[in-house]
């Protein structure tokens, strides 16, 4: 006898596939999502208590944002998750395809600057980090530190993050060659093993486990227009906005689209529930503005 049972897969690039099996097996899930590596740790969370909770299975996987809104141009998913805005051009081929697309806002996220851990630069700039990553400075005596060779990393094209921090970095293009990886913990493996490195991260992947964070690498405190440097773990600074790279994590969905999970499933991350999983995940909850904006769109 067959009996229902959850069942978590690991796909490429640390992807999830969260589904509820059943006597059919070819059984199309209730709800599809697809997107950003930022997000996918917290979606899973929120994926496998709904569907503690509810009868409903939920397919989830990653593949950077603009694999996200790429699906939901195609309707090939229900839900795409993404650490960025849509750009002036998707909107118009969401448009063009009849996509009656609709924004929510399921929480914030902060970025971090990490370097090798025996590398123990204590603070930089917004205009020095900047340098750095759009190829300007290459040596690290050019920022303070020590007469050495900077190696930058970063995300490939196909993540939210990559074009967030090109945007926040005032930035036109990131230096040429730059090594550009899939997902975070490829960048973590390439900083560990690089006394040189330097790059970007969601806070969120080494939030989880704080020893671990401190012995793997080393987390830079950031400044701008001559303040004190901060560390992106300083919640305070996230939800004041103080703290340099901080942005909103984003799910898009069709409102035509009549599958009654989407806003049940989105309401849930929402949730009192919801936020107080944000802050295990190591993730900040949504302010009193996104929840203005959430109920703007029907929300609640």
């Amino acid at each position: 006898m067959n009996t229902p049972k959850l069942i978590l897969l690991l796909t490429a690039g640390v992807s999830l596939l969260f589904a509820c099996c059943t006597t059919e097996s070819t059984k199309k899930p209730d709800l599809v999502l697809t997107g950003s590596e930022t997000e996918l740790p917290l979606v899973n969370s929120f994926a496998a208590e709904f569907q503690a909770a509810n009868a409903a299975s939920i397919s989830l996987s990653g593949g950077g944002s603009n694999t996200g809104i790429r699906d939901l141009m195609e309707g090939k998913i229900d839900i795409a998750n993404s650490s960025r805005i849509v750009t002036d051009y998707e909107t118009e081929v969401l448009h063009s395809k009849k996509v009656k697309w609709v924004q929510a806002i399921i929480g914030s996220d902060a970025i971090a600057i990490i370097t090798n851990r025996t590398f123990q630069i204590e603070s930089l700039s917004l205009e020095q980090i900047s340098a750095i990553f759009s190829g300007k400075a290459t040596n690290w005596k050019e920022v303070g530190g020590p007469d050495r060779p900077i190696h930058p990393f970063g995300r490939n094209s196909r993540s939210g993050t990559h074009d967030y921090m090109k945007h926040r970095l005032n930035i036109d293009n990131y230096k040429p060659n730059m090594d550009e990886f899939e997902t975070y913990a490829e960048i973590l493996s390439a900083v560990e093993n690089d006394p040189n490195a330097i790059a970007y991260v969601s806070a969120s992947c080494l939030q989880k486990n704080v020893p671990v964070r401190e012995q793997a690498v080393h987390v830079v405190n950031v400044f701008m227009d001559g303040q004190d440097g901060l560390s992106p773990f300083n919640e305070e600074a996230i939800n004041s906005g103080e703290y340099v790279f901080v942005r909103p994590l984003f799910q898009y969905y069709d409102s035509a689209n009549t599958n009654p999970w989407i806003k049940k499933f989105i309401e849930f991350e929402i949730s009192a529930k919801g936020e107080s999983m944000l802050k295990q995940n190591g993730y900040y909850p949504i302010n009193v503005f996104h929840r203005q904006i959430n109920s703007f769109k029907g929300l609640k």
